[in-house]
């Protein structure tokens, strides 16, 4: 039995426009000593749209200053949503985009072992970017019908789910744990792993150039 578990639900889409009131609150918000506080600035913000954009640069245009960690989150922020409004061309197979650690981890959880895969690594612009942390233990997706074997068989059971589909993952973040439900991506289409890969850092690279042609110069 789980001792406390957390439930983060999938959040839908931002409304189709924000008002610039929300919008320069919580980008200030990113910077409020208080850790709820920050993270719940950042689940509006990384919810937005890409045509939300331009309205994000002005209301961090009109912020009276900036903080390193505000300026850190704002950036991966905007990676997030600049990427997960851009097209690629996709197979019919579940996607997180995240990289797992090379060997699983075995942690106790109300006095007994559990097996995970953690997270190391998290592509931009698609959903384990948005929902999950580096350094997420993944202990067990509630759709599978045993415990997660392992960082081999893991990845193999999420492309075997259809994309958009919700699965219902439970997790130990920094101590605490949480049942979070994401929406799975379409696996990234190529013929071959390097294909993909390639194809990843071009759009990391696209997304980037925007952060550095319009944000960077608004948090200036």
């Amino acid at each position: 039995m789980w001792l406390m578990v957390l439930l983060i639900a999938a959040a839908g889409a931002a409304p189709a426009t924000q008002s610039t009131d929300d919008l320069s609150r919580w980008v200030n918000d990113l910077g409020n000593h208080d850790a709820i506080v920050r993270e719940t600035a950042r689940d509006h913000l990384i919810a937005l749209r890409r045509e939300d954009l331009p309205a994000l640069i002005d209301a961090v245009r009109a912020s009276p200053g900036m903080l390193p960690g505000q300026v850190s989150n704002l950036h991966d922020i905007v990676l997030q949503v600049y990427l997960a409004g851009e097209e690629y061309e996709k197979k019919e197979a579940g996607f997180l985009g995240v990289t797992l650690a090379p060997e699983d981890e075995v942690v106790m959880v109300a006095d007994r072992p559990m097996r995970g895969v953690r997270i190391i690594s998290r592509w931009p612009g698609f959903t384990g970017y948005r929902y999950l942390q580096d350094g997420d233990l993944v202990l067990k997706v509630e759709e599978f019908p045993d415990a997660v074997e392992g960082r081999m068989e893991f990845p193999v059971r999420v492309r075997s789910r259809r994309p958009g589909e919700t699965l219902t993952f439970q997790i130990l973040r920094q101590g605490q744990l949480l049942r979070i439900k994401i929406p799975i991506d379409a696996r990234p289409g190529g013929d071959d792993e390097q294909t993909m890969m390639n194809m990843m850092r071009e759009r990391l690279q696209k997304a980037e150039q925007y952060w550095a042609d319009n944000l960077l110069p608004a948090v200036r």
